[in-house]
């Protein structure tokens, strides 16, 4: 019932409720005031019939002692009285002596029990009955007494049906009041409710179309209560709601359009990189690939992005699909990191090299539920990578082994031979008068003769028992695993082996239809009479190929005799190679000033070995046999490293200076040169502004292609790069002209006498003016007086270092003296005012 109470409609509940209260009221009203009315009617009957009977039992007492006719008289009129149905006199007998009623005088009370409970309280009595007929009586008895003595009784019985009669007309008037009541309620509570039901049921038409999306209805409401009130709070809302939401529709375009542009430039990285990502549900056995995924492995993109991991494996390379599935395994439920690269194969049969990785997720049970992942093509990478590592370990132009691997396959040779007792040889071979074949015939038919070299030699040596290396420019090295044991056997199959060679590079060689013969010098040395390191045995046979060449024979074999030609540099050399090896290299530095300012604006690193034996030795001792025995490669390297973590740790302190460097001719054949220093410079965090470069006219000419590449690409990050030594040159105009220097340094052979030589000073302020007009700036070197740097600052010079500004000083100086910010006087020895000049 309460239920369907509660899907009706609000007008019909509420005019219910209200009917229902007004009814309850109302019955509760009429009850209340019909009990009272039947309180004070009865009182009234009670005080009327006690009134009568106590008027009648005074007459009645007189009566009886003076004249009993005279009482029944009075009983006689008395039962006219309206509400009267009986009145009697009863004596002291119990016997009805007088009546309103003739015909019950003489009747015997004696068994009536109204009449015996007088009796028995012997005082007025008042008793509620119902007659014969059903009616409601009232019945009063009162005492006549004479003194104290009772003489009779007066019974008066009173109905009451009238005043019943009266009562229920009263209680039937207000029930048609109460009916009345309950209608105008029901009436006015519905028109009340119906006017606020409308109100709302138009607020839910409202509020469906404001659910939908609409924003232009209001409330048109004008009842000056409060439902106006209502319409203006909703009208408030909706306008408020239609701002938040324009607001919010603008946002969620520009977060949508955020997103996809977002997007788009994700994949759009993701194609550039190609890059991909996917998502494996392992308990679906589902995977969802981006699509780059599928342009990596050649696919059509399809509709749907989801495929199972089998799918995906049959992509794989069938070499590695056992290795993808294991580390799958591993990654997933032995935590190890996965992390590696394979190959796919393309639906047109192509390989492609693609390198994966991917982060596991479990559940809260520790069970592997997702991998995501990345796959990447890495093909052109590898490629790159292999070149690079070919770069490395081989001369690009013959494809032989270079120095460094013939030197590390050399070392693993003699640490087996060191176990099993087989002798080795080297072999070096050098072509004679190739510089002029370069210089006559160019450099590309060179480069053919070289080719050609090497493809002879490959041909018919035996790999198995011969390593053959290019070691650069008309080198060429071999290592020969011998049979025959002791010096003279192993001569006497070298000597097999070098004829040979001899016999295939005297053919005359044919380049581009022009006959060239050669001639050589080559050099032999055996592990381990000679030697059981690598670099003992290379430059013994360097050794006695020198001795070939100078003697005009096919071939030597080292003899310890040929090194009183130049007694110590082999000795020097090999502790050279360990000393860099045990760190007795050390670096100082020469400041450099900016003669507009005097202030030190860099350095120059300069190298210095400290011999464990001999003390400090000047570079002049070590830099050339180093560049001819290939060492200088290391000690350019060493050099590099430590000025850019000095260079580092100054600018950490608040000095960025710039660090110069010098590269030497090998340094400038090395293509590897621009990736060896562009990692350096990372890995020291040094900025490529910081960095110059300093190299010699007579390097860039030892090979002038390469030296031009290389120092073309390292101007291009940015670094500084420096022609030293200027003017002792032969092309000084045409190097200005061609490379990409940044700054010259005049020689300072130059500097040094230019105050007491004409045609010196002439020089400087020549090439002062020169360089200015290519846009190019000058340091002078080699300052050693007041005078001299002076006239450097009035001819415009832009920097300058030598000894008046300061020797070559440890680091910890430079520090002190930029610290103290005392470099503008200290340097000197007397006070120099920049500001004046």
């Amino acid at each position: 019932m309460f239920k369907k109470y509660f899907l009706l409609s609000i007008p019909l509940k509420f005019s219910l409720f209200v009917a229902s209260l007004v009814i309850l009221t109302m019955a509760v009203n009429t009850y209340f005031v019909v009990s009272y009315n039947n309180k004070v009617i009865r009182k009234s009957m009670e005080s009327r019939a006690r009134s009568i009977a106590t008027s009648l039992s005074f007459t009645g007492a007189k009566v009886v002692i003076d004249n009993l006719y005279l009482i029944q008289g009075s009983l006689a009129g008395f039962s006219t009285l309206p509400d009267v149905s009986a009145i009697s006199f009863i004596d002291d007998d119990n016997m009805i002596t007088a009546s309103g009623d003739i015909s019950k005088i003489g009747e015997d009370l004696s068994a009536d029990e109204l009449y015996q409970g007088a009796l028995r309280q012997k005082k007025e009595t008042i008793t509620y009955y119902k007659n014969r007929r059903g009616s409601e009586m009232l019945v009063i008895f009162e005492p006549m007494r004479e003194g104290e003595k009772i003489q009779g009784w007066i019974r008066l019985d009173l109905s009451l049906k009238e005043t019943r009669e009266n009562t229920r007309k009263q209680s039937v008037g207000l029930v048609f009041l109460a009916i009345f009541l309950t209608g105008s309620a029901i009436f006015l509570t519905f028109w009340i409710s119906r006017k606020i039901s409308f109100v709302l049921d138009l607020l839910v038409t409202k509020f469906k179309k404001l659910a939908g999306g609409d924003f232009t209805e209001k409330l048109q409401i004008r009842t000056g209560d409060e439902l106006e009130k209502v319409a203006s709070s909703y009208n408030i809302l909706v306008e408020k709601m239609s701002s938040m939401v324009h607001q919010l529709e603008q946002k969620r375009k520009k977060t949508e359009k955020a997103l996809f542009n977002s997007q788009e430039s994700l994949a759009h990285a993701q194609r550039i990189a190609h890059l991909g990502n996917w998502d494996f549900d392992l308990i679906k056995n589902e995977l969802i690939l981006s699509e780059e995924i599928y342009r990596i492995f050649g696919l059509k993109i399809p509709a749907r992005s989801r495929e199972t991991y089998e799918k995906f494996l049959s992509s794989v390379h069938p070499g590695d699909r056992e290795f993808l599935k294991k580390s799958v395994f591993e990654s997933s439920f032995e935590g190890k990191p996965f992390d590696l690269d394979h190959r796919i194969i393309l639906p047109d049969g192509s390989e492609r090299m693609v390198h994966e990785q991917a982060e596991v997720f479990y559940d809260e049970g520790g069970t592997p539920v997702r991998m995501i992942g990345t796959v990447q093509d890495i093909t052109d990478r590898k490629k790159a990578e292999d070149r690079l590592h070919f770069l490395a370990y081989y001369n690009p132009l013959t494809s032989l082994p270079n120095r460094t691997l013939f030197h590390y396959l050399l070392e693993k040779a003699i640490s087996k031979a060191q176990k099993t007792g087989e002798p080795l040889s080297v072999v070096i071979i050098d072509l004679n008068r190739f510089k002029e074949i370069n210089d006559t015939l160019g450099h590309h038919r060179g480069d053919l003769l070289l080719k050609q070299v090497g493809g002879r030699l490959k041909g018919f040596l035996e790999p198995s028992e011969t390593l053959l290396a290019h070691m650069g420019g008309d080198e060429f090295s071999l290592l020969l695993s011998m049979n025959s044991s002791g010096q003279q056997g192993q001569a006497e199959q070298a000597s097999q082996v070098v004829t040979k060679i001899l016999e295939v590079l005297k053919m005359p060689f044919e380049i581009e239809g022009l006959p060239i013969a050669l001639e050589m010098g080559i050099g032999i040395s055996f592990y381990p009479d000679h030697g059981n390191t690598p670099d003992t045995l290379i430059q013994k046979a360097d050794v006695a190929m020198y001795e070939s060449k100078k003697n005009g024979t096919d071939y030597t074999f080292y003899d310890p005799k040929q090194d009183q030609h130049s007694p110590g540099r082999l000795g020097l050399m090999g502790e050279l190679r360990e000393g860099i090896e045990k760190g007795e290299l050390f670096l100082l530095y020469q400041p450099k000033i900016d003669l507009k300012n005097g202030k030190i604006c860099g350095t120059e690193g300069l190298v210095r070995w400290k011999h464990p034996k001999q003390g400090v030795i000047f570079p002049d001792q070590f830099i050339l046999p180093a560049e001819q025995t290939g060492l200088i490669k290391q000690i350019t390297a060493w050099v590099l490293k430590t000025g850019l973590i000095q260079c580092r740790s100054w600018q950490k302190a608040g000095f960025p200076l710039r660090m110069a460097i010098n590269l030497s001719a090998r340094n400038l054949q090395d293509l590897l040169l621009p990736y060896q220093i562009d990692a350096l410079l990372q890995s020291c965090g040094v900025a490529p502004e910081l960095l110059d470069l300093e190299i010699t006219e007579t390097a860039i000419m030892t090979n002038e292609e390469n030296a031009i590449r290389n120092i073309t690409s390292i101007s291009k990050k940015g670094i500084g790069i420096s022609i030293d030594d200027f003017g002792i040159g032969y092309s000084s105009l045409r190097y200005l002209k061609k490379l990409p220097i940044s700054s010259i340094k005049i020689d300072k052979s130059f500097v040094k006498d230019m105050m007491t030589n004409e045609e010196d000073f002439l020089i400087v302020r020549s090439t002062i003016d020169l360089a200015h007009n290519f846009g190019l700036k000058v340091i002078a070197e080699g300052v050693e007086n007041r005078t001299t740097l002076e006239k450097l600052i009035d001819m415009g010079c832009d920097e300058a270092q030598g000894y008046y500004i300061s020797r070559p000083v440890p680091p910890e100086q430079i520090k002190r003296l930029l610290e103290e910010k005392s470099y503008e006087t200290s340097l000197f020895q007397e006070s120099f005012d920049f500001k004046k000049l």
